[in-house]
């Protein structure tokens, strides 16, 4: 059956959130593919947002707070000189700094409650000078559990990386499983067109940012091809955040943004994303 790709901003960002809650590779974007049997009359095929996206991106921590000390201001957090293993131009609280980096996440009782179980590992598997940018890539695995079904699908996010900060500009999904009593398989790619701004280097408490990206989704769900344009915002605001402690451990060098009253995503510079309220992390190296 056709549909369209819809996208859900979260209180996170990289990942992680569902029903309305961000992606993110690591980062914080619910990504659904709305095939049968899901929530919004659809599968969640893909919540993970990759950095930044609805897994919200990033809160902040300050020169005055000290983010550094536990304080909860925010500082910049734009290019770096050095090359792809110093980080480059990818602002440090999503810790595209590495290949080898890896990431896991795993639904709180609050994400549970929405009757949907989500557990998510992502690794960097690229990050290369492309001269006026870096490229990332980052690859995740989904797994979806709700009553009805079970989805586990394998994403590959495409991001930019300049001094205006970390944009989504391709993603590819393959899912496999059940709904309900019946299979369910899809192949989806999405180009974003402008690349959506999913972490700004400027992290300044108070600093806002929005995008306005023409998102086109192709794909076969169930063997039935679909091709769908729309077109979406993504924006938020840094906070000042403080410590923030999940199931990875205690960060007090942090980052948030808060895309809505009840939606924000908090990071922790030199790790990525930590939670959303939604989806927590549980391990990174």
């Amino acid at each position: 059956m056709a549909r369209a790709l819809k996208i859900l901003l979260v209180a996170w960002a990289t990942v992680g959130c569902l029903e309305g809650r961000d992606l993110g590779p690591p980062t914080g974007t619910r990504i659904y593919d709305g095939g049968p049997a899901g929530r919004d009359g659809g599968v969640a095929v893909a919540t993970d947002g990759g950095p930044g996206v609805d897994g919200g991106v990033v809160d902040a921590g300050s020169r005055d707070g000290g983010a550094r000390d536990g304080g909860g201001g925010a500082r910049d957090s734009g290019p770096r000189d050095g090359g792809p293993s110093g980080g480059g131009a990818c602002p440090d609280y999503l810790a595209f700094d590495r290949v080898g980096r890896e990431w896991t996440m795993r639904s709180t009782v609050a994400g549970e409650q929405t009757g949907v179980m989500t557990t998510t590992t992502q690794s960097l598997v690229l990050l290369a000078d492309r001269g006026d940018h870096y490229e990332v890539v980052i690859e995740s695995q989904i797994g979806q559990t709700t009553a009805s079904s079970t989805i586990i699908t394998d994403a590959t996010y495409t991001y930019r990386c300049d001094a205006g900060g970390a944009w989504l500009e391709h993603l590819t999904q393959n899912s496999q499983g059940t709904a309900g009593d019946q299979p369910f398989s899809s192949t989806n790619t999405t180009t974003y067109s402008p690349a959506l701004l999913v972490a700004p280097a400027n992290v300044q408490v108070g600093a806002s940012f929005s995008t306005v990206s023409s998102v086109r989704s192709m794909g076969l769900s169930n063997g039935t091809p679909y091709d769908s344009t729309t077109e979406i915002t993504h924006g938020g605001t840094f906070e000042t955040v403080g410590t923030v402690t999940v199931p990875a451990g205690t960060f007090s060098d942090t980052v948030r943004i808060r895309h809505a009253a009840d939606r924000a995503a908090d990071y922790a510079r030199g790790v990525g994303f930590l939670t959303d309220g939604y989806t927590e992390l549980r391990t990174y190296r």
